[in-house]
């Protein structure tokens, strides 16, 4: 009979643990989203810097050969 009433403790224990890892693991996922946004958005700060040097200097050049 003890065996019975511990079953669907055991069974409840397994889910709790279950469903914290499944939280846990979409936790994890949502921050490596942010952290992918986040360089991304770095990433194309950059590149958007390197551009503007670019043109700058493209415009340099042309008014020097004016």
């Amino acid at each position: 009979m003890k065996a019975d009433c511990e079953c669907p403790l055991y069974f409840s224990d397994k889910v709790f643990y279950t469903e914290f890892n499944r939280i846990s693991c979409k936790a994890a996922f949502g921050y490596e989203q942010v952290a992918k946004r986040m360089a991304n958005i770095r990433l194309n700060k950059v590149r958007q810097a390197e551009e503007n040097i670019i043109c700058e200097k493209s415009m340099l050049t042309q008014e020097v050969l004016r």
